[in-house]
């Protein structure tokens, strides 16, 4: 078996380390990682979903060299307390709350959702299909 094959079978994008570089130069390279089976193993009590201490220096590393963002179904708050990393970006709820660093204490926070809470209210009550 060819050795460019043997690699192909591999997961890490690490044993691809210099096609990505190559296909990246002159770009701009952003890293968007999930939180669950990604950066904490996956559970069977998701608030037993740890991040380890190697993960998080790892991720910190990470978004030193590149802007980072965890995306994630969880809310922000939640995975937050996970991660502990302030200069990341976080898109929690799938993508309906996103938190990006900020000098400011509570950062920069876009909520696309914000003007479809009173249609999803009604929805809720069944009020919006009958």
């Amino acid at each position: 078996m060819c050795e460019l094959k043997q690699k192909r079978q591999k997961t890490s994008a690490l044993y691809f380390l210099d096609e990505i570089t190559n296909a990246s130069s002159g770009k701009h390279v952003v890293m968007f990682l999930d939180y669950d089976g990604t950066l904490s193993p996956i559970v069977d009590n998701p608030d037993l979903a740890y991040m380890s201490d190697a993960m998080r220096e790892t991720v910190r590393k990470l978004a030193s060299c590149f802007p980072t963002a965890i995306v994630t179904g969880r809310c922000i708050d939640k995975v937050y307390d996970f991660v502990k990393l302030a200069e990341l970006s976080y898109a929690g709820s799938h993508g309906m709350d996103i938190k990006c660093p900020s000098k400011h204490k509570k950062g920069v926070v876009f909520q696309p959702a914000n003007d479809f809470l009173p249609m999803i209210d009604k929805r809720g009550k069944g009020e919006f299909f009958s």
